[in-house]
């Protein structure tokens, strides 16, 4: 049997937001006025699988032992307007046409940035995530979803 071509399974999402939540449980979660209030302030909307994941955790960092990903720092919903603007305006200077439906919801050290591809949200509420590389203005790599992304991030064993 050749594996080599087998696609890939995506994780499960409510074990993958259990596992955030035990990596996240000294954190509070955004309430949903907040998300919503969050969400008023943005071009595009917000995932419902991302509304998720700001209801276990209003933000902050997570820090792994991957290389492109050391430090996954979410966007807390006071700031979601603010962090999204800044990511676009950072981006736009090599990418001038980043499509204005990307949203960008995680920085990591380098100032790469996570966008969730807001045009392709499926009705389960999920969508693609892309981690846009700053030197290159240019995506770096490609997730098939959110749980795939929160996956990648947890299984990468977490430092404190």
């Amino acid at each position: 049997m050749n594996t080599k071509n087998k696609p890939k399974r995506t994780p499960n999402l409510d074990k993958v937001l259990a596992r955030l939540k035990e990596a996240t449980e000294d954190r509070k979660g955004a309430s949903e006025a907040r998300i919503r209030s969050a969400a008023s302030t943005l071009p595009c909307r917000i995932p419902p699988v991302w509304q998720k994941v700001m209801s276990i955790t209003d933000g902050g960092a997570i820090f792994t032992r991957r290389r492109d990903l050391e430090e996954f720092d979410m966007s807390k919903s006071r700031d979601f307007a603010k962090n999204n603007n800044f990511a676009r305006r950072f981006i736009k200077q090599g990418w001038p046409d980043l499509p204005a439906h990307y949203l960008a919801v995680v920085a990591n050290e380098n100032q790469d940035f996570i966008f969730l591809d807001t045009s392709k949200v499926n009705r389960d509420g999920d969508c693609p995530a892309l981690l846009v590389d700053h030197e290159e203005c240019r995506v770096q790599k490609k997730w098939p979803n959110i749980a795939s992304l929160l996956d990648y991030v947890l299984k990468a064993g977490l430092t404190f």
